[in-house]
């Protein structure tokens, strides 16, 4: 029998590059967890269409896109889709709270938080095998121009632009979020669209990669909500927000209220409630108030 005596300095030689490969074949899908496996979810590859070539005559629709995307980027649209490059679930629901009548926050409303985290790493596998099937160069990277947004632009080379996983998550949070409230459904879906739009106005999307991206998101969460798991989670989610309601009603004190002022989403006080979103400040009697967006058709 031989017997090898290695010491500490050699083992850690050894050691060390093990540990290194085995964590490089440790994937975000090992670590990030949904109600059902990758495998589980539509693959996007086999429904998707294929995205036009750019020297087809439908690619004047990504075309006319990305140019109006550009126009915006000097505006406060264009700040906005800065912003829109996090896709952590804490920023986008930034983007929801005040339109929800209990805002959902990961120490506000933990089982929600959870849920909704697990909801969207289930939408963003929904666009991953598409990505890698299709492989489509970013517009910034077509066109050899500047994006919105150059210093991410080192980090997005890969050819990952159809469909995008960023609009998957704007719209499959919104529609989620419009089942657990659905007073305000619509105010609710008008920003999941958004977030979208912010991509192409950022030079990283093509219009139709935001496109198919809705649709994977759509398509990944009718699966999520054949999942036992998901459906546990969904109804414990519900019955957190209507505790958290109830209690917010019955602690705001019994007063009148005294007159409301509105708001455009640009904070401009308004005469009248407008068409679109508008912002509605309740005062009360006692001083206390309460704003909330709400849509107007």
């Amino acid at each position: 029998m031989l017997i090898i005596i290695i010491d500490g300095k050699s083992m850690k030689k050894i050691l060390l590059p093990l540990f290194l490969v085995l964590c490089a074949t440790v994937s975000a899908d090992d670590v990030f967890t949904s109600y059902v496996t990758v495998d589980e979810i539509p693959d996007g590859s086999l429904y998707l269409p294929k995205f036009a070539d750019t020297a087809s005559v439908y690619f004047v629709y990504d075309w006319l896109h990305y140019c109006e995307g550009k126009t915006y980027r000097d505006t406060e649209r264009g700040e906005q889709a800065k912003k829109d490059v996090d896709k952590t679930l804490s920023t986008i629901l930034e983007r929801f709270n005040g339109l929800l009548d209990v805002p959902v926050t990961e120490e506000g409303t933990p089982l929600t938080y959870a849920f909704l985290n697990k909801v969207e790493t289930g939408i963003i596998w929904s666009c991953k095998k598409a990505k890698k099937a299709y492989a489509r160069k970013r517009p910034f990277i077509q066109f050899n121009e500047s994006s919105l947004i150059p210093e991410e632009e080192a980090d997005n080379q890969e050819p990952e632009s159809y469909p995008s996983s960023h609009s998957a998550c704007g719209w499959g949070l919104a529609l989620m979020l419009a089942e657990l409230f659905p007073t305000n459904q619509e105010a609710i879906l008008v920003q999941g669209y958004e977030y979208g739009q912010s991509r192409v106005i950022a030079g990283y999307h093509y219009q139709t990669d935001v496109d198919a991206g809705r649709l994977c998101a759509s398509a990944g969460l009718a699966r999520l909500h054949a999942s036992d798991d998901f459906a546990e989670a969904l109804k414990a989610a519900k019955a957190e927000l209507k505790e958290k309601k109830t209690n917010s009603v019955s602690s705001v004190k019994a007063s009148k209220v005294v007159k409301e002022e509105y708001y455009n989403t640009a904070g401009t006080r308004v005469s009248a409630q407008q068409k679109g979103v508008t912002i509605v400040k309740r005062i009360y009697a006692d001083g206390t108030n309460e704003t909330k967006k709400i849509l107007i058709k």
